[in-house]
């Protein structure tokens, strides 16, 4: 029971500002792909019983991305915002909806910056996030994604919300990242 309380914070607190993992829409032409992205996801003070604001902070890697001449094959995403009044006990259910602002530094030096809806699954699926979002500014302006991470529940840390705050975990992606 207390696992299974600390995989579905986990799941809901990355669904709290992610990732752009995507896949593109039925139908449109895929203008980037990257083939690994993965990261962690850090909250403060940290998720626990007790409702309270979070500072929520993801950060990956992107790599083996193409076509490579416009990014330079890899790229560090971020993303931080503040979730008001969470707690293990709010966002138990899954299925919640959170949106972010999230932004990749290319290794050439241009950047992506993005508008992200996050959904984290029900039931056993509560650590995967699904995503839809918008290339608000930078290199893709206007173009879309959409996708899925994945929590890795094994590599939170210790008694997450059973015995301790949820501070962090790793994460990696379900579908290749796609913008379109």
């Amino acid at each position: 029971m207390y696992r299974r309380l600390a995989s579905i914070t986990l799941g809901i607190a990355l669904a709290m500002g992610a990732v752009g993992i995507a896949a593109a829409p039925a139908g449109a032409a895929a203008l980037l792909t990257c083939k690994t992205v993965k990261g962690t996801i850090t909250m403060s003070p940290g998720l626990n019983t007790a409702a309270a604001n979070q500072k929520v902070t993801i950060k990956g890697t992107e790599s083996g991305c193409t076509p490579s001449a416009k990014t330079g094959a890899t790229g560090a995403f971020i993303s931080q915002f503040t979730l008001k009044n969470a707690s293990c006990g709010t966002l138990i259910n899954g299925g919640t909806r959170f949106t972010g602002p999230a932004k990749t530094t290319w290794k050439n030096g241009k950047t992506t910056s993005y508008s992200i809806t996050y959904t984290d699954g029900k039931g056993a699926a509560v650590t995967n996030i699904t995503m839809v979002g918008k290339v608000t500014s930078g290199l893709f302006a206007g173009k879309k994604f959409g996708g899925g991470i994945k929590i890795d529940i094994n590599s939170a840390n210790a008694n997450a919300c059973t015995g301790a705050p949820f501070k962090s975990a790793k994460w990696a992606q379900l579908k290749a990242w796609t913008i379109s």
